[in-house]
């Protein structure tokens, strides 16, 4: 169970200290909208403390769990109040003092892959535990995409010649992407792929293992992330 608690007291901040989710103020101009971050918990059994603290510029978030090496988690925040897709989550800067007044400076933060969910109407991002984040505007728009932990994506499909498979892990990756034909022989196998946590893309370019391109038929994708998660999905190839 994921235990969000204020660091200090905040007026805009849930009564109850074990509620799912605290309050979020915007940086500089945009500071007057508030509403909720939302956490993923990232595993069964561990738990994770989501603190936030305030500095004239912004608010500060961190996201704490105690011996936790190398985990993530899924934060998302409701864009029914924003009025665009042009924000994001920035990693904080060691000094509050040096966070920028106006987000006109957000350049000087290290931005965060940020993505909007249309379907849930949330900007979300993959972040690291033990991490402290803000959230705020950016001069790029949030690309329009569910982070989904439990979900193999491949587009497009049916495809011609390239297909691109996506997925989202909390962890570091290290598996392989493989490809069967209706008869279950393997005619492509990736080798070992090594990705840092968050929504990753791999392209396939519909040859088999010798570079040879294949025919037109269907075909089972099989991506293995270690010994943790399968997924499967079903792919069509049109020449």
């Amino acid at each position: 169970m994921l235990i969000l608690t204020p660091s200090k007291p905040d007026p805009h901040s849930p009564a109850n200290p074990l509620s799912k989710s605290v309050s979020s103020d915007l940086p500089s101009a945009s500071s007057s909208h508030s509403s909720t971050l939302r956490v993923t918990q990232f595993s069964s059994t561990s738990t994770s403390t989501l603190s936030s603290s305030s500095t004239s510029a912004s608010k500060i978030y961190s996201l704490d769990s105690p011996g936790a090496l190398d985990a993530y988690t899924i934060v998302s925040r409701p864009a029914k109040d924003l009025p665009d897709r042009f924000f994001s989550f920035y990693f904080a800067p060691d000094d509050p003092a040096t966070l920028p007044q106006s987000s006109a400076n957000s350049s000087v933060l290290t931005p965060i892959p940020t993505f909007y969910n249309r379907d849930s109407r949330e900007f979300q991002a993959v972040l690291p535990l033990n991490k402290s984040f803000i959230f705020g505007r950016s001069e790029e728009e949030a690309e329009s995409r569910s982070l989904n932990t439990e979900e193999l994506s491949c587009y497009p499909n049916p495809f011609n010649s390239r297909l691109t498979v996506e997925w989202t892990s909390l962890t570091p990756v290290s598996g392989s992407v493989s490809v069967y034909n209706i008869l279950g022989q393997r005619v492509f196998h990736s080798g070992r792929l090594n990705y840092p946590a968050g929504l990753q893309r791999f392209s396939w370019e519909a040859a088999d293992q010798s570079g040879r391109a294949l025919p037109s038929g269907m075909y089972f994708l099989r991506f293995e992330n270690g010994s943790r998660q399968i997924l499967l999905k079903k792919i069509t190839l049109l020449r």
